[in-house]
């Protein structure tokens, strides 16, 4: 008799013992079974029981703080002026002259992005949100990098209709810099 069925016969005498002493002396033992499910379950109370809300406007301001804000603030109108994080204001009356203008980012940061593929062989920098003549940006471009790495090949490409200009290689600190000068 493997132990299985030993354990089920046990259990059937253990059982019927506790039936034919008296129902007021022996209370009969809790079975439990496996898989009963969540809702069946005896442990949890109703529903009602578990899901009180309490309103309470002391502890809000706390709250507040944590929640993201509904707007991007506006960036600061003083042209020019850089704070003690390194960020500048674009100014104006530097980049009116130019045919082409780099619109910022709704956080206010350059739109300038590195991007690598194939496990870091194939390496571009891209200029986002050019307004403007591409054309000229591209090639203005090209020759402060070609200025800056006379032994490198600078490669570049103008997407008139995606507003970018791509630039082959890792140069983003650079055009961010280059583009700072610019007043952007």
């Amino acid at each position: 008799m493997n132990s299985l069925s030993l354990l089920r016969s046990s259990s059937r005498v253990l059982l019927g013992s506790f039936r034919n002493a008296g129902a007021e002396s022996i209370i009969a033992p809790v079975v439990s079974r496996r898989h009963k499910g969540y809702y069946k379950s005896s442990v949890e109370g109703p529903a009602e029981q578990y899901t009180e809300v309490e309103k309470s406007y002391v502890e809000w301001k706390f709250v507040e703080k944590l929640l993201p804000p509904k707007l991007v603030p506006e960036t600061p109108s003083d042209p020019g002026v850089v704070y003690p994080s390194g960020w500048k204001t674009p100014n104006p009356e530097e980049y009116s002259k130019l045919p082409y203008y780099i619109r910022r980012t709704k956080n206010g940061m350059l739109p300038v992005y590195y991007r690598s593929f194939n496990r870091g062989m194939f390496q571009t920098t891209r200029v986002r949100y050019v307004e403007g003549n591409v054309w000229i940006l591209e090639k203005e471009l090209g020759q402060y990098l070609k200025k800056n790495f006379p032994k490198q090949p600078i490669i570049t490409h103008a997407n008139e209709v995606g507003r970018y200009v791509q630039v082959r290689g890792d140069h983003e600190p650079m055009i961010k810099q280059w583009l700072l000068d610019k007043g952007f």
